[in-house]
């Protein structure tokens, strides 16, 4: 679960290693579970990349501490809450996803929840599904 202020680590190689979660778009209750999107601010990156300090970015939640409850029944948990960060008119900003991706991001694609013209770059670069 993401809230206002949380500090999350980028999964992508666009240039930012933490970034802080300013708001949760399209939720009532504020909070960010896997697949939301958010609005977040870039805190410690490596110079010569794309992104800069204090610029505000969108960024995908693909991975959360939380646990979460699949529809099969398996309860999923992971080490860290990672997103996938992309520019205000929501193109892709990295050209590499590191480590493993939850598999609810598929589903969520395909199911129409989340909206496959902002989103369709991801689907080729997922090298590892969870």
């Amino acid at each position: 679960m993401i809230i206002k202020e949380s500090v999350v680590y980028s999964a992508d190689n666009s240039g930012a290693k933490f970034l802080k979660c300013i708001a949760v778009l399209n939720k009532k209750n504020h909070v960010g579970l896997i697949g939301d999107t958010l609005l977040v601010a870039v805190k410690k990156f490596v110079h010569r990349k794309k992104l800069k300090k204090k610029n505000i970015y969108f960024g995908l939640l693909v991975v959360t501490k939380q646990y979460t409850q699949r529809l099969d029944g398996i309860t999923v948990r992971f080490c860290s809450n990672r997103i996938l960060v992309f520019s205000k008119q929501f193109k892709f900003l990295g050209t590499r996803i590191y480590g493993g991706i939850s598999k609810d991001i598929r589903l969520k694609l395909n199911s129409g929840v989340l909206d496959k013209k902002k989103y369709q770059k991801i689907t080729s670069y997922m090298s590892l599904v969870i």
